[in-house]
């Protein structure tokens, strides 16, 4: 197709916006030059008028508007597809390796020590999950170095796990893939677009390479370049229509427990103080809570939190806590570099209610926590919730609390600081992937009704 005959028809079509965009054709190839048509011909279907946003106050654009905004997008993802594809096109200072193997992360040692990271996302949590955890493969560690340095590295770990679709409770399609899941912060460095483009661009190598069936993104913030790269960058039949977004909690602490009684309203102090009076006038003396923070207690915390979990409407919807190696061996790593933080509370010498988290940076992050359904009437998981939150007011050493990704009603009523976070994936380019990224896409905009009920009733 030649630039001339493409001007004659597009000219008499549309006005002058039209013979702009025909004149910026000449910097595509031909293939191009048809997919930006067809790019431009869905903007132009959009109403002639289209209404006043109500919060911003814009007015309607016109066809030239869109033309121009069609034209400047395209070209934008053209580019990035290219820097995605092969990194040293727009910038030759960039090389990238992978690790593969638990030799060559141990290699990584050094690097990974001079880069700022959280306790999930270290090298011994990496190299520990790959040896107890049930169906991990080998570890995937990409490194962007500029100019022979490196700047960024993303952790990730290849497991064998399967995805359901459910109805009435009852399994109607299982499907079985391998899987490349990108570490809770496991992108670590400078995440600049330029590098986040690269990572992205490694990534659907090894899809294409049918090295994985699909790569997952865990929590990451919906602002983030490596977000909005996930959704640009594969092609429509493989990338996440569906990503969970969910807002992600954090808590400022107070210097005291009693400052922050203070700042709640009369009404609020109320609510909270009688779901613990509740329990204690049962109860009375028959209450404890205990703390687990060292290797040596791990095996004990495991153990009856896991009795807990099995009973708690949480182990329904995302497993809970179970009790085995893996579990174990993390948990103990964590305590080995006092980043462990457990608490179970008793009633009558029986654990009825747990929760744990790690810590980092001055702030406490909750990652798991359950409670006895027996106990439900007496808010006996916010009893122990508000007697960690006093506990870690009282300590000067803490300065937040992160109560993590996930909606929920108690979030909202203790957080001062909320951001949308999201899990997506990007899915092999290939038969496999199609029907993976529709089953997950189903599985996800369909869950089963029992499940979803559940994780409502109980926020």
């Amino acid at each position: 197709m030649s630039d001339t005959p493409l001007v004659s028809v597009i000219i008499p079509a549309y006005n002058r916006a039209r013979f702009f965009t025909a004149c910026s054709l000449k910097y595509f190839r031909p293939p191009e030059k048809n997919q930006l048509i067809n790019y431009i011909n869905g903007f132009l279907k959009r109403p002639r008028h289209s209404p006043v946003d109500p919060q911003t106050g814009n007015s309607p654009k016109n066809r030239t508007e869109l033309v121009v905004e069609a034209t400047s997008k395209y070209t934008r993802s053209t580019q990035i597809r290219q820097v995605a594809e092969n990194q040293n096109l727009f910038n030759p200072e960039l090389t990238v390796s992978i690790a593969r193997t638990a030799q060559e992360v141990e290699s990584l040692r050094e690097i990974w020590a001079n880069l700022q990271h959280g306790p999930l996302a270290s090298i011994d949590y990496l190299l520990t999950a790959i040896k107890f955890q049930k169906n991990a493969i080998r570890p995937h560690v990409i490194v962007i170095y500029r100019q022979g340095k490196p700047e960024t590295l993303l952790v990730g770990l290849i497991n064998d796990t399967a995805t359901e679709i459910k109805f009435k409770g009852s399994t109607i399609l299982r499907l079985k893939y391998r899987i490349l899941g990108i570490t809770l912060g496991g992108i670590i460095g400078n995440m600049a677009q330029e590098n986040c483009a690269v990572l992205i661009g490694e990534l659907n190598k090894s899809l294409k390479h049918r090295e994985v069936d699909a790569v997952y993104f865990q929590e990451i913030q919906t602002k983030s370049h490596i977000y909005q790269l996930a959704q640009e960058i594969p092609s429509y039949l493989f990338r996440d229509h569906f990503p969970q977004v969910e807002n992600h909690y954090k808590m400022t602490l107070f210097p005291s427990a009693d400052d922050f009684y203070a700042s709640k309203t009369s009404k609020q102090r109320y609510n909270l103080r009688r779901a613990t009076k509740k329990l204690y006038k049962q109860f009375s003396d028959q209450i404890t809570i205990r703390c687990f923070q060292t290797t040596s207690e791990i095996p004990q915390f495991c153990q009856e939190a896991a009795e807990i979990s099995q009973k708690s409407w949480q182990s329904q919807v995302s497993g809970g806590l179970t009790n085995d190696p893996a579990t174990r061996n993390l948990l103990s790593l964590l305590a080995t570099r006092n980043q462990f933080l457990g608490y179970i509370l008793y009633v009558e010498g029986a654990p009825c209610a747990y929760q744990y988290g790690f810590i980092h940076e001055a702030a406490y992050h909750l990652d798991y926590l359950g409670y006895d359904p027996k106990f439900e009437d007496y808010g006996i998981g916010t009893v122990l919730l508000l007697k960690v939150i006093e506990i870690l007011c009282n300590d000067p050493y803490f300065k937040f609390f992160d109560f993590g990704w996930m909606s929920a009603d108690y979030k909202d009523r203790f957080c001062d600081q909320v951001w949308k976070e999201a899990n997506i994936y990007l899915f092999q380019p290939t038969f496999k992937g199609a029907i993976l990224n529709i089953v997950k896409g189903l599985s996800k905009k369909f869950p089963d009704w029992k499940e979803n009920l559940i994780k409502k009733q109980k926020k």
